[in-house]
């Protein structure tokens, strides 16, 4: 039941490429995933994990992020690193991924914001009925939000958060184009690594998404950079 609303909400591609940036830039050794081919066991946080919900875990611009939020971030990238076969039992590790997703969202939102992009109670209450059409019931859809350390309020304001940051994605971004010839200069790439490797036809539109997205990755590390440069931030927790 977990993978059902974290497939839904967490694993976003744009919460994705939040936890995957690093301020090192560095990414982690292979050594720490799990083969391929292992069953991914459901994700828990323990009390140790959490903070205080009113605890400022780091000021952004005088915006103060709460223990609230980050506590609810902290469970979506555990739940991601799992589900991408990290070893999800350094908690350091996690730590930083979470509170750098955190602060990342609230960089983005501000500049959302400052650019006059608003999104709608309509859009969100469609999300939300979306979200919940998946469950059976409203009392599992509150017991999964639970499970990932929501409230229906917490749980709001995260679908708020996501719906303005893809619609910024969109506008800041959405001219992102692939060429032909970057397609086939990939496609011959992968040609010399398997002799097996189906026709140029019949993935094309596979590499064309896997470009525009890696491009898209890109572009919004360089944005999210250029905003932590330009910000006045404060962690508070380590």
């Amino acid at each position: 039941m977990l993978k059902k609303i974290g497939s839904f909400l967490l694993v976003s591609m744009l919460f994705t490429i939040l936890v995957a940036c690093s301020d090192s830039g560095e990414e982690r050794d292979e050594s720490t995933n799990r083969t391929s081919d292992s069953t991914t066991e459901e994700v828990t946080v323990s009390e140790d994990e959490i903070v205080g919900e009113d605890m400022v875990v780091a000021v952004v611009n005088g915006e103060k992020l709460t223990g609230e939020k980050y506590n609810t971030v902290y469970t979506q990238t555990k739940t991601l690193l799992s589900e991408q076969g990290q070893d999800v039992d350094d908690q350091a590790f996690i730590k930083e991924r979470a509170l750098n997703a955190l602060v990342s969202q609230e960089v983005l939102s501000q500049d959302a914001e400052e650019n006059g992009i608003n999104i709608t109670d309509k859009e969100i209450d469609d999300y939300i009925a979306e979200a919940k059409a998946q469950f059976d019931s409203e009392e599992l859809f509150e017991q999964e939000l639970e499970k990932l350390n929501y409230t229906i309020e917490s749980f709001r304001e995260q679908v708020a958060m996501q719906l303005e940051q893809k619609a910024y994605v969109k506008e800041s971004f959405g001219d992102i184009e692939v060429s032909d010839e970057e397609i086939e200069s990939y496609y011959n790439e992968l040609k010399k690594q398997s002799d097996e490797l189906p026709k140029l036809e019949e993935v094309r539109d596979s590499i064309e998404a896997q470009l525009a997205n890696k491009q898209l990755q890109d572009k919004l590390n360089q944005r999210i950079k250029k905003l932590k440069d330009d910000a006045e931030i404060e962690m508070n927790i380590s």
